[in-house]
């Protein structure tokens, strides 16, 4: 059975400087990826926007990869994103077949007033074997 990664991005809080935020996902391996990699929630309204939206990813059995996670604001429908900030996930620190609760802290332009920006994730990672 292929091993896959479900992510489910539920929703993002203090990203009070954004207009139409967005959350962005790829996974990583070695190299950096290219930017065609990503994959975009819809852009939503404020700054603490409820998502809901689910990818599914194709990943390597042994979990040597990770998921990168960044926010970004889309004022302009269609047009240029503007960088929030980022986090990485490992796949290995995720137990294959639990469901996996996932507060995530951003890194980088995000904080305004010391709020922390975050994006709430649930990832399942199936497929793979359980470690020994």
């Amino acid at each position: 059975m292929p091993a896959r990664l479900n992510v489910r991005v539920v929703s993002a809080t203090g990203l009070a400087q954004a207009t139409y935020p967005c959350i962005g996902v790829r996974l990583w391996k070695d190299v950096v990826p290219s930017e065609d990699e990503w994959v975009f929630t819809t852009a939503r309204p404020g700054g603490n926007p409820t998502f809901d939206e689910k990818f599914c990813f194709d990943v390597s059995p042994t979990g040597d990869q990770s998921l990168e996670v960044a926010a970004y604001d889309q004022p302009v429908p269609g047009g240029k994103r503007v960088f929030l900030g980022q986090n990485l996930v490992y796949l290995a620190e995720i137990e294959p077949h639990c469901p996996l609760p996932f507060d995530m802290l951003l890194l980088g332009p995000t904080t305004e007033g010391g709020v922390e920006a975050r994006v709430k994730l649930e990832l399942l990672r199936e497929g793979a074997a359980a470690p020994a």
